[in-house]
């Protein structure tokens, strides 16, 4: 069996900062294959609208969104404050 390798593109309208927070999302995720990555780098999308837009969402995919982001901060000793997505 092979090992899922992948390349996350910078999108046009990304900044570095959204970029670099879509990478650790990503990263946690740990996609195995290209339908996980597609779901994992819609995940990391939908992330930085709920932090930079205050877009709001269904409470399950806030809730994963929630859960998925202190698993960052606990990994890699990200701040992605989670406190300002007035979530749960």
């Amino acid at each position: 069996m092979t090992n899922f390798t992948y390349k996350i593109i910078k999108d046009k309208y990304d900044t570095n900062e959204m970029f670099i927070r879509k990478e650790e999302f990503i990263t946690v995720l740990n996609p195995k294959n290209k339908k996980d990555l597609d779901y994992s780098i819609n995940l990391a999308n939908i992330f930085n609208n709920m932090l930079i837009l205050k877009c709001r969402y269904p409470t399950k995919l806030e809730q994963l969104i929630f859960e998925t982001c202190t698993k960052i901060k606990n990994k890699l000793n990200f701040n992605c404050d989670i406190k300002n997505l007035n979530i749960l």
